[in-house]
């Protein structure tokens, strides 16, 4: 017998899992992640059927006009009754002070199904007015959304602690990091890149925006000091920002200018053709707002890595295994960091055999789907135990 909904038959087969996905449309650093699509399309190739829907507050919770279900290029009203057209055996809310988890611990609570919780912290050192955003949340509803949920996935160690200092218990607090995908970031991929730029020889590449709090300045100053001497070594910046008169500044002083090349933020498509390019790849950081989304697709790409000893860094990292972890706050870790994977061509080949293997076999995507699809389902038995009545629906 089919599956009924309140709105009528459903459109989709019962034996396939349907989850829906909620996130903050207003969050900004909720809008530059990757995390929420490529969770999607790895659950999606799964076999389960996913929904994801971006969240604006209001009086009335509103699915913004990038949701599936949203019409006529705007945002609706009453947003809980259209996801519930989908009838969704789970629900999956990013950040626990969110509207988006609100609203999915509103349905869960309405349908009986699980609500389970990403947290990645995405507020951390976060401006003022985010911080004031983020306390509202908490004190409005943090309370019911901890009573509603069943889990927390974590995506780093800084947003386990987050979600235990939110309150959530230990036990329901699982780390499953960012993953990657492993076809696109491979070995072997080539890059117009350098000769567009006409780049040739070693290359330690840093990607990111040219910001404060991320350390180039600690890396510039190390690069000078050892292979920043040699002619056929360079230092390659693959971002923009107003930091860069600043970097360009210091190498002049330095006298390590000409060695030192700006390259404007290069595409995605670009990414794996530039790290196979490159001799090293290196993640400094002042603290955890680096988040290291490039180290796993270097790894993966068979890039060597060296990272900051920054809790969101570190683990990612097994030092002097898939990699180099610098010591954080040590003025002279750099500097240590840079002579030792430059003198040292079989480990530097080593780590990058080793990372390519720990990459494939824990942070592909097509795993993390696995281990999302596992909790998902313990998520449903456990609701279904917790309310035996349930079973009568299916």
């Amino acid at each position: 017998m089919p599956l009924v909904h309140a709105c009528g038959e459903l459109p989709f087969p019962t034996d396939v899992r349907r989850l829906t996905i909620l996130i903050d449309a207003l969050n900004p650093r909720a809008q530059r992640s990757e995390h929420p699509p490529q969770l999607v399309n790895a659950l999606s190739e799964a076999g389960m059927q996913v929904e994801l829907h971006w969240v604006s507050a209001g009086l009335l919770a509103r699915l913004d006009r990038r949701s599936s279900l949203a019409t006529d290029g705007g945002s609706l009203e009453g947003a809980w009754t259209q996801v519930l057209s989908t009838a969704p055996d789970a629900v999956l809310a990013y950040d626990a002070a969110s509207p988006a988890a609100w609203l999915g611990a509103r349905i869960a609570r309405r349908e009986g199904i699980p609500l389970i919780l990403v947290e990645p912290a995405w507020f951390s050192l976060r401006p003022f007015h985010e911080r004031i955003l983020d306390g509202i949340g908490r004190r409005l509803w943090g309370r019911r959304v901890r009573q509603e949920a069943q889990s927390v996935i974590a995506l780093d160690p800084v947003a386990v602690e987050r979600a235990l200092q939110s309150g959530f218990a230990r036990e329901r607090v699982e780390l499953i990091p960012t993953g990657v995908d492993t076809a696109a970031f491979a070995p072997g991929a080539t890059s117009p890149l350098l000769a567009r730029h006409r780049l040739a020889g070693r290359i330690v590449l840093n990607v990111g925006p040219l910001v404060s709090g991320r350390g180039l300045e600690n890396l510039l100053t190390a690069w000078a000091r050892t292979v920043g001497q040699r002619s056929d070594w360079s230092l390659v910046f693959a971002g923009e920002g107003p930091l860069r008169r600043r970097l360009e500044t210091v190498a002049s002083r330095l006298g390590v200018r000409a060695g030192v090349r700006f390259l404007p933020a290069p595409q995605r498509e670009e990414l794996p053709g530039l790290f196979c390019a490159s001799t090293l790849l290196a993640v400094p950081a002042e603290d955890d707002r680096v988040r290291g989304r490039q180290v796993v697709r270097a790894m993966a790409s068979g890039l060597p890595v060296i990272v900051e000893g920054t809790p969101r860094l570190a683990f990612r990292v097994d030092h002097e295994r898939t990699g180099y972890v610098v010591d954080p706050g040590d003025p002279s870790g750099w500097t240590q960091a840079l002579e030792r994977a430059a003198g040292a061509p079989r480990a530097r080949a080593d780590w990058a055999v080793t990372a390519r293997a720990m990459v494939e076999r824990e942070l592909d995507w097509s795993r993390l789907a696995e281990r999302y699809s596992e909790r998902i389902e313990n998520a449903i038995e456990l609701e279904r135990r917790s309310d035996p009545s349930r079973m009568a629906f299916e």
